[in-house]
């Protein structure tokens, strides 16, 4: 689960739609009448889902050793944790959110492959802010992000990239919302800044099913409707980069130059959650990478240095607590 794409996943995770049970006509129109004024479908979507945020989490993840293009397989391990802290406004016209998420991985390279690097360091800083119009549902949302990663043999700072969005977010329900923007981003192996388009949505299918999207698509099953127990279907793509030590091959035309690898893979993954309270929960999942790519850039230019694995599957384990 990268930090990026969690963030949204929280914000527009599965939870159970509001409803108002009544008796008799003029009561009911009473009680209609006060929740239109009280919660409109932006601060109902607020109020249901402020205790979903993971404030802090320990996560752990197991890739079985896969075939390289280039001869050998590679397996890695990751770990991590992270901490989430939140802000909702007593009106529910602003929601806040910022993060840290800390990962490092293990490479293991066997069967005669080269180890172009065997540990990575990455951290990363998230803010999410939205600014809710309460009475038509329409917001305004800002995303700042950066980022560091490299290998034990270079600094962190060498891997430094970032990101910032703009986008406009329409609440059409309690349960339904769509948003569009755009953002620039620093790749540190390409060493320049892009310009993307920013979308994704939030649709409650029926009242256990929901689909969202970013970077990819998410079908959650909440098997009892009750969010103690829930299941993702996923496919995404996603792609990070860390930096590496700069090459020291007198013979090469970058000698001396800095380098990246940039990682790009496209995951099939089937995760369960269980919300074993209001304040902790666990999850764990498989997933099939269906394809993976490394490739190296030094001065932000490609080179031939590049491998791939076949398919493999990853498992992974989380475990969180809120408060």
């Amino acid at each position: 689960m990268k930090l990026f794409q969690k963030i949204f996943t929280a914000i527009s995770c599965c939870v159970p739609a509001l409803t108002l049970f009544a008796n008799g006509g003029e009561d009911f129109t009473e009680a209609e009448t006060e929740l239109k004024e009280v919660y409109t479908p932006a601060r109902t979507q607020l109020r249901v889902r402020e205790h979903l945020i993971t404030p802090l989490y320990t996560y752990y993840a197991q890739g079985l050793p896969a075939a390289l293009s280039t001869g050998g397989k590679m397996a890695y391990s990751t770990y991590g944790t992270g901490f989430a802290w939140r802000y909702v406004h007593p009106e529910k016209t602003r929601i806040a959110l910022t993060s840290f998420d800390y990962r490092r991985t293990d490479f293991r390279f066997s069967g005669g492959a080269e180890t172009p690097f065997s540990h990575t360091d990455s951290l990363r800083a998230t803010t999410y802010q939205e600014f809710i119009n309460p009475d038509n549902g329409l917001a305004a949302v800002a995303i700042l992000s950066g980022s560091l990663a490299a290998e034990d043999a270079t600094a962190l700072s060498d891997g430094a990239g970032g990101m910032l969005a703009l986008a406009c977010k329409q609440y059409f329900s309690e349960t339904t919302s769509v948003m569009f923007g755009a953002a620039t981003l620093y790749r540190p192996d390409r060493e320049r800044w892009y310009l993307v388009p920013v979308f994704s949505f939030d649709w409650r299918i029926a009242p256990n099913w929901n689909l969202r999207s970013f970077n990819g698509l998410t079908l959650t099953w909440d098997i009892n409707g009750d969010n103690e127990f829930l299941v993702d279907f996923s496919v995404s793509y996603e792609s990070s980069a860390f930096a590496v030590a700069a090459e020291d091959k007198i013979t090469s035309p970058y000698f001396g130059k800095d380098g990246a690898y940039r990682r790009q893979s496209a995951p099939v993954s089937v995760a369960g959650t269980w919300n074993l309270s209001e304040n902790l929960f666990l999850s764990a999942g498989i997933v099939l990478n269906t394809w993976s790519e490394f490739r190296l850039y030094r001065d932000g230019h490609k080179t031939r240095e590049k491998f791939s694995t076949d398919p493999t599957l990853e498992f992974f384990l989380q475990a969180g607590f809120r408060f």
